[in-house]
C-alpha cells in the first residue's frame, strides 16, 4: 500500500483523507504486508520530522508502535545531509541503501517502485532488504534510461523548480533492465 498523502512538504489530499489513513492504520484490524510512504508521508503518519538518522530511527519506532499490523515498511525516499536513501524495516530490523539521484521529476516512478517491490517481496525468499535492493537497482535503471531518451526532447517540460519533467517512463525500452538479474549487496543497518 502506498499511502499517497503528499510529498515535498505538501499534502496532495484533503485532511479528511489523511485522517482516514491514520484511523485505518491505527485500528490494526487490517494486515498490511507492505507500506511504502515517502519521507513526508512518514512524517505525517508518525508526527516525527525526519532530518537525521536518529529521527529516521525514531520515526520507525513510533510507526511500529502505532501500526502493528504493518509487516514491512519501506520509506521510499529519505534525504539526510543532501543525499537520498531508501529505508526499510521488517521484523525489528531497520536498514537503508543509498539511492542515486537524477536531476528530474518522473511521473509513475512510485507506482513502478511499489509494483516491482511487491513482486520481489512475494517471490524473493531473501527478505525485505534484498527485495528493496533489487527494486532500487531496476527502478534506477528505468529512470536513467527514460531520462537519457527524453532529456533532449524539446517537447519535454520543466516543473516549477526548473527540473526536467519526465511524464512517461520508457518501460518498453527498459525491458532488458526489468528482467536482468541483480546481485544483492548488504544494506547498512540502523542500530
Amino acid at each position: 500500500m502506498d499511502p499517497v498523502i503528499g510529498d515535498n512538504g505538501k499534502v496532495y489530499v484533503s485532511q479528511e483523507t489523511v485522517d482516514l489513513y491514520l484511523q485505518l492504520l491505527g485500528r490494526n484490524e487490517i494486515d498490511i504486508d507492505l507500506l511504502t510512504p515517502n519521507m513526508f508521508e512518514m512524517e505525517v503518519l508518525t508526527g516525527v520530522q525526519i532530518n537525521s538518522w536518529e529521527t529516521v530511527k525514531k520515526s520507525i519506532d513510533v510507526f511500529c508502535e502505532k501500526y502493528v499490523s504493518v509487516k514491512n515498511l519501506v520509506i521510499t525516499s529519505v534525504t539526510i545531509d543532501g543525499k537520498m536513501y531508501c529505508v526499510g524495516s521488517s521484523k525489528g530490523k531497520s536498514f537503508y541503501y543509498s539511492v542515486s539521484e537524477i536531476d528530474a521529476v518522473f511521473s509513475g516512478s512510485g507506482d513502478l517502485f511499489l509494483a516491482l517491490l511487491t513482486d520481489e517481496l512475494v517471490k524473493n525468499e531473501q527478505g525485505l532488504a534484498a527485495s528493496v535492493y533489487k527494486t532500487i537497482n531496476v527502478v534506477t535503471g528505468v529512470l536513467n534510461l527514460s531520462y537519457q531518451l527524453l532529456k533532449d526532447d524539446c517537447t519535454t517540460m520543466t516543473n516549477a523548480s526548473g527540473k526536467l519533467y519526465i511524464p512517461d517512463l520508457k518501460l518498453v525500452e527498459s525491458k532488458n533492465i526489468l528482467i536482468r538479474d541483480v546481485q544483492v549487496t548488504e544494506p547498512t543497518y540502523l542500530e
